[in-house]
């Protein structure tokens, strides 16, 4: 429709210059017809006679009434025939007219478009030509909307079926964004109640002055869609948009209503953030007319009806509703969290019980425990050697890897008798030229020894750090190799990317990569790999591009990736339609594979989901730097759990648990009594995962828990408790850099730390941000050894390795689980295995992994103490504890703080 400021315009210009339609006039647009179709009408459309004018000469010079359809310039016909009715309706006389109007509108020149069918004259009617680039506005969703009616009612509206995805749809008919995502809930996710009810709204009020596409995208309208925010919880179900429509409908006619009472000069479109507040008004208006209704008579409630539903119409309690929701959501919560513990408790007990009869099942008795540890630390280096054992023969015979050095790459590779596929990933340029050559030369090597043997060589790519003519002098290095060996360099196979829509334009990477299908000409026969689908099509296509922070190797911290989606669908493509038998062996042969291995991460995947037929093993020769890959490769089995989970080897109870049920309530404190428990039956349980092995420390060597039942159940300092340390205002804080030993300002995630006068040590936040800390290190000093004697009591007693303070015995255990190292000993001290209270007749067993440690009575004795500050220094934190020189009794000696000893040397 016709916005009204932009009509009144027009109608003022073609009252004063006329009705401008002949386009041989400079700056006149043409005015392009057609005859009426029923697919645009809403009743089908009714010829009518000519006019009689009075002779018959002329009644053929007019076209019969209603017969002219404007498929552009429509607005500027509607304001010339707005301008005619008013001047009969006025009873303005012709005289009153100028001369150019009535010139204008004794001949009307239009132009007859030659459309092939309704989608094509629709489609010319979307564009915005140069000459109303000023007065015409970009269609909008409503208007591709009723377009689409158009199409659909005369059969001409195309086979597209994805509106579902906002991407497509915006590719497909060229939109933005926002309209594309307007598009696919007015398509699919809107109520058709409601359809009708926008469609209807925005033709009456012109939708740029109405709502913006950001409100249809943003899925207020959209079945299931809620404005629940923090604090509102309890009313989600009421905010929540119904198949009943009783929210969106109310919105909507607050959405007309105010609209319509805005003044003119004030009227704009309504903006998400609008929208969001009036939905939850409406929601919770609904709600709150429920909690009336069944509060007072039903003849009050009548009666008081229309005027509460008025005012809120008028906007005068939007406030008020607001503000009860908020007030009442604490209340409200606590009645439903109740409704949910009920519900919810007997199941999670039941799920429980069944958890810690599983984890006390496969848990020895202590008996059992100490002859288990005693048995790992005996028997340690045969169970390595028959896993060994094992891995070596699963390797040999499915996936072999083996070590390369590159500074002598001139080894024999294995002659395979089966189907093999052999790949290069030149993607990055190797930096070793002459390992490159070797891995050239294995190529040539397999190619030639039969036709069941093919390669996959992908090209250089351009690197930020590679230039252009490098480039293109590595591609020809390697063209001109196998050119020179009687290889076959002409199939091209090309691997197509697929952006995801959370994609972003910042996103530079090529979607189009490369590569080459090498075969020998030395044989007669046809390769067999020349049928395979890649070959014969010369494209892998539609290949995920994933972000490349779900990259391997991207964040070593995250141990869980997407897995290698692209060299997984290279290998099935090169397997589909390749003249391979069903019972045949294809060995994939990695002669140069990429830094994360992942075309072995292929086939293992393959493996380990079942393979299928033909069966494929994996061939792949390492360089140094990718052992690390290895032990991605191996298999580390999970005990099954139904409400607890497994980590790192211990059984862990998920906290989100206790924040299901209100903190207080009778169903927190069961669930509080469980994870208790839990870490009664299994302390290591709650243990900290900052103080366990390392994910590259290697697979777990032994089994069992250090056991701290004995000596009337010591156990070392939780590391996971949290501290309730006094606290001082910062600005009671009178110790000042100058007034204390020692000061230094917080940063890199690390508290301030300072020493006063009193060698007292405070640590606080003196930044903007809150601050977060785990068990760690407060201040160093530097390593002088010439004072604090190095002494440890007991393998209870803490120690820092690998910058992670733990106690002593979980050290211990871990030499010897995870290191597989079963003695060892400990500098300038003396260790002896712990034995149970021995039993008349039966021998000792010793305690699981826990040691008596003393003093070794040897002379020597290794001592700290830093060295002093200097005078107006000021320190880093690696350094304030340089304030104690001399002073090593001040030391704090607390259950929060306590000096602990570095880890830097362990002898076998």
């Amino acid at each position: 429709m016709a916005e009204p400021s932009d009509m009144v315009c027009l109608i003022e210009l073609i009252l004063s210059q006329g009705f401008r339609t002949d386009a041989d006039n400079p700056g006149t647009e043409k005015l392009s017809i057609w005859p009426p179709v029923d697919a645009w009408l809403q009743a089908p459309y009714k010829p009518m006679a000519h006019l009689d004018t009075g002779g018959d000469d002329s009644r053929e010079k007019l076209l019969p009434p209603f017969s002219v359809a404007y498929v552009k310039g429509w607005r500027r016909s509607l304001g010339a025939l707005i301008s005619c009715e008013g001047i009969r309706t006025l009873g303005i006389s012709l005289d009153d007219l100028t001369a150019d109007f009535k010139e204008s509108m004794r001949v009307i020149h239009g132009t007859v478009g030659r459309f092939d069918s309704t989608k094509s004259a629709v489609w010319a009617s979307r564009g915005i030509t140069l000459a109303s680039v000023g007065t015409r506005k970009a269609p909008n969703a409503m208007n591709f909307l009723r377009q689409l009616e158009i199409l659909q009612k005369s059969g001409d509206s195309g086979d597209f079926k994805d509106w579902h995805d906002a991407t497509k749809v915006a590719r497909a008919f060229t939109v933005g964004k926002l309209e594309a995502e307007s598009l696919t809930n007015l398509q699919c996710k809107i109520a058709p109640l409601m359809v009708t009810a926008l469609k209807e709204a925005t033709r009456c009020r012109v939708m740029r002055q109405f709502i913006t596409h950001e409100v249809l995208a943003r899925d207020f309208f959209n079945v299931s869609y809620t404005s629940t925010v923090a604090g509102l919880e309890p009313w989600a179900r009421y905010l929540t948009n119904g198949h009943d429509n009783a929210i969106v409908m109310l919105l909507m006619d607050r959405l007309r209503g105010d609209r319509d009472r805005q003044p003119l000069q004030l009227k704009k479109a309504f903006a998400a953030k609008d929208v969001a507040l009036l939905h939850a008004a409406c929601g919770g208006f609904i709600a709150i007319m429920e909690c009336f209704q069944q509060s007072v008579p039903q003849a009050d409630f009548v009666e008081a009806e229309p005027e509460i539903r008025n005012q809120f119409a008028m906007g005068v309690l939007d406030h008020d509703v607001l503000s009860f929701m908020e007030n009442s959501a604490q209340d409200k919560a606590r009645e439903l969290q109740d409704k949910v513990d009920e519900a919810t408790l007997e199941q999670i007990r039941h799920r429980f019980e069944s958890d810690m009869k599983t984890l006390k099942d496969r848990q020895p008795t202590q008996e059992q425990a100490a002859a288990e540890a005693m048995l790992d630390s005996k028997y340690l280096a045969q169970r390595q050697a028959k896993g060994q054992a094992f891995v070596k023969e699963f390797m040999q015979q499915k996936f072999q890897v083996h070590m390369v050095d590159e500074r002598n790459p001139q080894q024999l590779f294995p002659e395979f008798a089966k189907h093999v596929m052999t790949s290069l990933d030149c993607c990055v340029w190797p930096s070793n030229m002459g390992y490159l050559q070797a891995c050239l030369q294995a190529l040539h090597s397999v190619l030639a020894m039969f036709p069941k043997c093919g390669g996959h060589l992908q090209v250089p790519m351009p690197q930020a750090q590679t230039v252009p003519q490098a480039l293109v002098k590595h591609r020809r290095i390697l063209e001109d190799f196998l050119i020179g060996h009687n290889m076959d360099i002409t199939k091209n196979v090309t691997l197509i990317f697929q952006t995801s829509s959370g994609s972003t334009s910042a996103d530079k990477r090529s979607l189009v990569h490369p590569c080459l299908f090498v075969s020998s000409t030395n044989h007669n026969e046809t390769n067999v790999w020349s049928s395979s689908a890649p070959v014969q099509m010369g494209h892998i296509a539609d290949i995920p591009l994933i972000r490349v922070n779900e990259m391997l190797g991207y964040d070593l911290e995250v141990g869980s990736r997407k897995g290698v989606p692209a060299h997984s669908q290279i290998l099935a493509n090169y397997l589909r339609g390749a003249d391979i038998g069903s019972t045949d062996v294809v060995i994939w042969c990695d002669l140069l594979p990429n830094r994360q291995v992942e075309f072995g991460r292929a086939v293992l995947e393959r493996l380990l989901q079942g393979g299928g037929s033909p069966d494929v093993y994996y061939c792949g020769f390492l360089r140094e730097d990718q052992k690390d890959c290895i032990a991605d490769f191996e298999a580390k089995p999970d005990p099954t759990l139904d409400l607890l989970t497994w980590v790192s080897g211990r059984p862990k109870f998920p906290d989100a648990l206790l924040n299901k049920f209100s903190e207080g309530s009778a169903s927190h404190k069961v669930i509080s009594e469980f994870k208790q428990e839990l870490l009664r039956n299994f302390p290591e349980a709650g243990a900290d995962a900052s103080v366990t092995a390392s994910p590259s420390a290697g697979t777990v060597r032994a089994q069992g828990q250090p056991d701290y039942s004995i000596e009337g159940g010591a156990r070392p300092q939780d590391l996971s408790e949290d501290l309730n340390l006094a606290v001082v205002k910062e600005a009671d804080f009178k110790v000042t850099r100058t007034g204390g030993k020692a000061f230094c300002p917080s940063a890199r995630g690390k508290p301030a730390v300072c020493v006063d006068s009193e060698f007292n040590l405070w640590i606080g936040n003196d930044g903007d941000h809150e601050l977060s800390l785990e068990a760690s290190e407060i201040c160093m000093g530097e390593n002088e050894m010439t004072g604090l004697p190095f002494r440890i009591a007991n393998d209870l007693a803490m120690v820092a390795y690998e910058k992670k303070p733990m106690p002593l015995s979980k050290l211990f255990h871990q030499i010897i689980t995870v290191n597989g190292i079963a003695t060892f000993e400990l500098a300038n001290h003396e260790i002896i295995q712990k034995t149970y209270q021995v039993v008349e007749g039966q021998d000792a067993l010793p305690v699981p992994y826990r040691y008596t440690v003393t003093v070794a009575r040897a002379g020597k004795c290794n001592v700290f103490n830093p060295n002093a500050l200097k005078a107006g220094e000021n320190p880093k934190h690696g350094s304030i504890g340089a304030a104690y020189v001399n002073h090593m009794d001040k030391l704090p000696k607390c259950k929060s703080a306590t000096v602990v000893w570095e880890v830097s040397c362990i002898q076998f």
